[in-house]
């Protein structure tokens, strides 16, 4: 008998633990809402075309606003960072890229073909962007990240329908 109620006891406590594994892994799966920071959040960039196109228009949740890199010709490698005055947890991004709130903006402008997320808890993803898709798009990273600053690097654009390319805007980027 004695047997019998550990197995039983033990095949408990392994259903339990699998259960709690698997409400876990769902929930990190599921898209997350936008992170509310632990202090206040602060911007920067690389450059920006003027004091309407600085870093914090990409954070304002204002599609009609952007930052807009100085550099029109070539923006690679201009880039885009939050910083929080707390660790967060972090588990993506979203963006708007583009000129996200006028469609015709959106087709005639340039926009971020690829970029290189850089966390302060040293992890890197590549993401490439669609380019006809003036929504959030979104990068899923691996695993949760507690960080203190996530920074975004352009590396390639789409040029859009004029040539040469006009300037790249991204429109709003969320944390999740």
């Amino acid at each position: 008998m004695q047997n019998s109620s550990r197995q039983t006891r033990n095949i408990i406590i392994i259903t339990a633990s699998a259960l709690l594994f698997i409400g876990a892994l769902v929930i990190a799966l599921i898209p997350g809402k936008k992170i509310a920071p632990v202090g206040i959040p602060s911007y920067a960039a690389s450059s920006g075309r003027d004091n309407n196109s600085t870093a914090d228009q990409a954070f304002d949740e204002k599609p009609e606003t952007a930052w807009i890199p100085a550099k029109k010709q070539d923006p690679r490698y201009e880039w885009i960072q939050i910083n929080y005055s707390a660790p967060q947890l972090v588990t993506g991004i979203r963006m708007i890229n583009g000129y996200g709130s006028d469609k015709a903006k959106y087709r005639y402008g340039a926009k971020v073909r690829t970029a290189r997320i850089l966390l302060s808890d040293y992890a890197s993803y590549y993401w490439t962007l669609g380019e006809e898709i003036p929504d959030m798009q979104s990068i899923h990273f691996e695993k949760k990240h507690e960080v203190r600053w996530i920074k975004l690097i352009i590396h390639s654009i789409y040029k859009g329908l004029h040539d040469p390319a006009e300037e790249v805007g991204i429109a709003e980027i969320e944390v999740f």
